[in-house]
């Protein structure tokens, strides 16, 4: 209500104050009010972090599998690679196996003499035996056996020795060994050894060597360089119808 015009306008009464006007839709302070922040009287709380227990957790399983891993590896390789010698044995071999030098014993990497393997059964029979000393031989895993048969037709029998075995298959490259000579290869799937046989005849006398092994792998034995095997065969033959 408005005073009469000559009256003096009346100051408005002391503890009044301004009120301020009502707030805008949507909440928001009047323009020219300071932006509240948080709710009042409360102070502003911070943001949360995120936990890092699941990135640890996921890198401490991770590295305990690798560790697990390479030591499994670890194993299968050094085992692959381990000694499979014996200590040297002494004794006296049959005459007739003394034929076979240490020079080639060397290079088959069997220069333990298996004495209790080694024996005349029968007059016209010698068996030799050879394997592997610990420290000496290796790498990888060989064993040398021959037999000696005196005797006319002895060849074919030992032929059929031989054969008997249905995974051995004859192979080629036999010559200047003996009066006749012939070479089988054998090779078991489910092993990692392999077989080289080596028979020939020089006058009445009829020898087969018989000489196989396995090489390492990455992780197991594997099969052997079989022209190795056969190379030693001829090197152990050549010796033993050199003393015939």
């Amino acid at each position: 209500m408005n005073s009469p015009q000559g009256w003096p306008q009346q100051p408005p009464q002391q503890g009044w104050q301004q009120q301020p006007p009502p707030p805008q839709p949507g909440g928001h302070p009047p323009q020219g009010y300071p932006q509240q922040q948080g709710h009042p009287g409360y102070p502003q709380q911070p943001p949360q972090k995120k936990g890092k227990g699941p990135i640890v957790a996921v890198v401490i399983i991770g590295v305990i599998l690798l560790l697990g891993g390479l030591g499994t590896g670890g194993f299968f390789f050094f085992n692959a690679r381990k000694d499979h010698g014996v200590p040297l044995r002494t004794g006296a071999m049959p005459e007739l196996c003394t034929s076979v030098s240490p020079e080639t014993l060397a290079k088959a990497r069997t220069t333990n003499p298996d004495v209790q393997g080694s024996s005349n059964p029968q007059s016209d029979t010698t068996n030799c035996r050879w394997d592997q000393t610990v420290g000496r031989d290796n790498p990888g895993y060989r064993l040398l056996w021959i037999q000696i048969w005196e005797g006319e037709g002895k060849f074919d029998d030992m032929v059929g020795m031989v054969t008997a075995y249905s995974n051995a298959k004859e192979v080629g490259g036999i010559s200047s060994i003996g009066d006749e000579a012939k070479g089988f290869v054998t090779v078991r799937p489910s092993e990692a050894s392999a077989e080289y046989s080596l028979v020939a005849r020089k006058g009445d006398h009829c020898v087969l060597v018989e000489y196989m092994g396995a090489d390492p792998g990455l992780f197991s034995l594997t099969n052997p360089d079989m022209d190795e095997l056969a190379e030693i065969s001829k090197t152990v033959m050549n010796d033993v119808l050199g003393k015939l």
